[in-house]
């Protein structure tokens, strides 16, 4: 996916997008072929218009992580962090912090 986020007509850097929430429920993203609208109605999500995602058939978010991915994760040199445990099926790798001695 490219793309870019403008706040107030400046780039801002996609590792701190977290820290522009929606106001209104809802975003825009806006490009040559047109503009594309996210929105939250009644806690359900929307996509132009089109219902994506009713939130009373997720009771719990992390039923989201039960659905098979569509697509590899291309973390693009880029590193997970603060991980406690990795699991693979029935495969578990505990990850240690480093000690230093």
């Amino acid at each position: 996916m490219a793309g870019k986020l403008e706040y107030n007509g400046q780039n801002l850097d996609p590792r701190i997008w977290n820290l522009y929430p929606a106001q209104n429920g809802q975003l825009q993203f806006i490009d040559a072929s047109g503009t594309e609208t996210l929105k939250s109605i009644d806690a359900n999500l929307y996509f132009n218009n089109e219902l994506l995602a009713k939130a009373s058939d997720i009771q719990d978010i992390a039923d989201w992580s039960l659905y098979p991915a569509l697509a590899n994760v291309d973390m693009a040199n880029h590193s997970i962090v603060n991980a406690a445990e990795l699991k693979r099926g029935d495969h578990l790798c505990i990850i240690h912090p480093l000690q230093r001695y």
